[in-house]
């Protein structure tokens, strides 16, 4: 038994989902049940710009249950306009993206920021912020 008792369950189908439509309405009966809220997480774009049909559809389905039941949605699609620069992988971000899915996070869960504004992804694609990668690569060659 947790203690303090979660009051948020994020769910998320991956790159290789399971067909998450088939079980959503059972989890959400769970959570309902609990007083618990749920968020779906959509799957985030591949550095190719693309996500598998099968995410797609799950991504969907479930978005739409989560919605229609009361439940909550993190959009990520907004990683599909994401210069390579920011993937180490196919799969997976160099900072600051995981920074702007965490803030988007804790924003939808009313978190108050200390000291300004979350660092959204139009202030990435505005100011062309650059990846931890380069900048790694950057005091390397200082260093040496």
């Amino acid at each position: 038994k947790l203690e303090p008792r979660p009051t948020h369950v994020v769910f998320n189908a991956g790159v290789n989902p399971i067909e998450w439509d088939a079980g959503g309405s059972k989890i959400l009966d769970a959570l309902d049940r609990l007083e618990m809220k749920g968020i779906w997480r959509t799957t985030t774009y591949q550095k190719n710009h693309r996500r598998k049909l099968l995410v797609l559809q799950v991504d969907n389905v479930m978005a739409g249950l989560f919605r229609s039941r009361g439940h909550w949605v993190l959009n990520t699609s907004w990683t599909q306009e994401l210069d390579p620069m920011h993937f180490w992988t196919m799969n997976h971000f160099y900072e600051p993206v995981y920074r702007v899915m965490n803030e988007e996070l804790l924003d939808m869960l009313g978190y108050k920021f200390p000291v300004g504004e979350p660092l959204h992804y139009q202030t990435i694609k505005r100011t062309n912020l650059t990846p931890l990668s380069q900048v790694n690569e950057d005091l390397l060659k200082q260093l040496m």
